[in-house]
């Protein structure tokens, strides 16, 4: 009877690992580059490829990721639109860290010619819901930096119009 046991977990361990082998993490028949996620929840999760990205919708959908867990892989995961903004459509700016990590964020706005034309420090946080009105701002490219405490730097380019 042992032996029955043992020759049945052998078999529920290779049924398994054999599973694992023929499922893949991107499915290529699911990427579509310009479908349009209905849902605008930032809810940023992790694909199975280590890389992060805004919502399972977008995962999914757009880069047919088949199966992910909730959060960021690593670092700190930087969203924003609309791109580009003026005054009447502000900035919003999501940023969330990987789970049970708080970290200073400095966030930058640079212009054409590399003068900081707009700075803000958080002290202490693991997520960021903003909304930044840069209708002070001239018409123009300009660069958005956010810089953890940990070192890790995220570059993104907008226009103001």
């Amino acid at each position: 009877m042992k032996s029955l046991f043992v020759y049945l977990y052998i078999f529920i361990l290779f049924s398994f690992s054999a599973k694992a082998q023929f499922m893949e993490c991107i499915d290529q028949t699911r990427v579509q580059p310009t479908y349009q996620c209905s849902q605008p929840l930032f809810d940023p999760v992790c694909g199975c490829d280590g890389y992060t990205y805004r919502n399972v919708c977008q995962a999914y959908n757009n880069y047919g990721v088949t199966y992910w867990t909730g959060g960021v892989c690593y670092g700190f995961f930087l969203d924003f639109y609309p791109n580009p903004v003026s005054i009447f459509n502000p900035m919003q700016l999501n940023i969330q860290f990987e789970q049970n990590v708080f970290s200073n964020l400095n966030i930058r706005v640079l212009d054409y010619f590399g003068k900081v034309v707009f700075q803000r420090l958080y002290q202490g946080i693991n997520r960021i819901e903003e909304q930044y009105d840069f209708s002070n701002l001239r018409e123009g490219v300009y660069i958005l930096i956010a810089e953890s405490s940990q070192g890790q730097l995220w570059f993104e380019k907008f226009i103001k119009i």
